[in-house]
């Protein structure tokens, strides 16, 4: 699973990789669009959601770490009263679908942000 885990990182880099250099050369076409006025609102609101997709997408790696080989009891570390708590309510499964619903949480945030934010023509999600 650690593989795996490794791999997915690896896209997500590769993944990050690609959209920075995008963004790098649009913004060499923007610098002299009148929309240039509210540019820094778009892309921190842009940044924030690609922020929010991306933690969500660790998270969903942790959830499936955690539902293929389950962390044994006791758990120890900050968070483990957390994991401690869905194990009791939830049983075997719960520290896997805690980092689950974190994930989803995350993607629902960020749709919002996205949703609420001002587009400009040439936006798209990723």
């Amino acid at each position: 699973m650690a593989i795996l885990a490794v791999l997915g990182l690896l896209v997500a880099l590769l993944l990050f990789v690609r959209w920075d250099r995008r963004r790098i050369a649009r913004e060499a076409t923007l610098a002299t669009k009148p929309l240039a006025v509210i540019r820094p609102e778009l892309d921190s609101a842009r940044m924030g959601s690609r922020i929010c997709v991306g933690v969500a997408a660790v998270f969903g790696l942790l959830a499936a770490n955690e539902w293929t080989s389950p962390s044994p009891r006791p758990y120890r570390g900050r968070w483990s009263w957390l994991k401690e708590l869905a194990f009791q309510i939830l049983g075997p499964a719960g520290p896997a679908l805690l980092w689950a619903a974190a994930a989803v949480f995350l993607l629902l945030l960020a749709r919002s942000i996205w949703r609420h934010t001002m587009k400009r023509p040439s936006d798209r999600w990723l």
